[in-house]
């Protein structure tokens, strides 16, 4: 009995040694835990929790493709903005429980993607024709300020990945407006995420930054081509 309240002691000094939670202790066990039933039980469940996002996002997409045009004002922005922001909230509370964590992730995209939708649906209600970059360039910020004040307080990877989505389309889209030329611009966005990935790598974040690394070459790339294109270089 001895032996054991010592191991007990010396458990909870390391823990608190290194800032680890009941939380951090029982996912180790579980994944040091032996059993291939778990390990299926565990990829089934992630699995599923895609689908059903995917099949929630595809049902709403259905339902306002095919009543889009009988809907008044108030009703394409809620079922566009509104629906965004549920989903939201609701990844947002499933990010506080372990037991929602595979839900957490198809929320946050599902968010991602209606709340831009609605908010420039918004725009478009309310406001009278004019240059559609400001739309994107607003609909941008507020949604990269969002998802980078969120990420500040759960440390989510996926909030870090849309964050410099609506990062980059916010800066593209100024740039634009200032009348800067493409080329510099896809340069200058290419060489910022390219060093924010490098940036990354040695972060828990790391495992987003091969397909920011694509996208971020891709974008520097083509635009050295197009500075050098036709020249002799």
């Amino acid at each position: 009995m001895t032996s054991k309240h010592e191991a007990l002691e010396q458990i909870l000094e390391i823990a608190r040694a290194h800032g680890l939670t009941p939380a951090d202790i029982n996912t180790a066990f579980e994944e040091s835990s032996p059993g291939r039933e778990k390990l299926s039980g565990g990829l089934l469940g992630r699995i599923l929790g895609y689908l059903g996002g995917i099949f929630i996002f595809a049902g709403l997409g259905v339902f306002i493709a095919l009543n889009w045009d009988v809907m008044n004002t108030a009703a394409r922005i809620i079922i566009t903005l509104g629906s965004g922001i549920t989903a939201f909230i609701m990844a947002i509370v499933a990010s506080g429980d372990e037991r929602y964590a595979k839900v957490r992730t198809p929320l946050y995209l599902i968010a991602a993607a209606l709340q831009p939708v609605g908010i420039l649906v918004a725009i478009d209600e309310f406001s009278s024709t004019g240059d559609g970059r400001y739309a994107a360039l607003l609909t941008a910020g507020i949604m990269g300020f969002q998802q980078a004040a969120v990420f500040w307080q759960k440390r989510d990877t996926t909030l870090l990945f849309t964050t410099l989505v609506f990062a980059l389309c916010f800066f593209g889209v100024a740039l634009d407006l200032v009348n800067v030329d493409d080329e510099l611009i896809a340069l200058v966005l290419g060489a910022s995420t390219l060093s924010l990935c490098i940036g990354l790598e040695r972060t828990r974040y790391q495992v987003m930054t091969p397909f920011w690394y694509l996208v971020g070459s891709i974008l520097f790339f083509h635009g050295v081509f197009e500075l050098v294109q036709r020249t002799a270089f």
